[in-house]
C-alpha cells in the first residue's frame, strides 16, 4: 500500500510539472498559436492540474484516516477549500 501511495504522489508531481511545461510553452509561443489551439492546451493544463490536485487530496485523506484524525482534517480542508473558491 505504501508503494502505491508513493507512485500516486510521484504521478501528482509529474502531472503538475507537465502542466507547468505546457503553460510555459503557451507563453513562449504566444501569437504563434491559434486561439483554438490555446483553448485546447488550456483545457489539457486544467485537466492535469485537477488530476494532480485530487491525487494529492486523496493521498492526504488516506494518511489522516490511517492516523485516526480524518474528521478534524476534513473539516479544516473543507473550510480552506471553500474560502479559496
Amino acid at each position: 500500500m505504501a508503494a502505491l501511495q508513493h507512485i500516486k504522489a510521484q504521478l501528482a508531481e509529474l502531472l503538475t510539472e507537465i502542466g507547468g511545461i505546457l503553460m510555459d510553452a503557451v507563453a513562449q509561443l504566444g501569437g504563434a498559436l491559434s486561439s483554438s489551439t490555446v483553448l485546447m492546451l488550456a483545457a489539457q493544463i486544467a485537466s492535469l492540474h485537477n488530476i494532480a490536485f485530487y491525487l494529492r487530496l486523496v493521498g492526504m485523506a488516506r494518511e489522516h484516516i490511517a492516523a485516526g484524525d480524518f474528521k478534524p482534517w476534513k473539516d479544516a480542508m473543507v473550510a480552506k477549500l471553500t474560502r479559496r473558491l
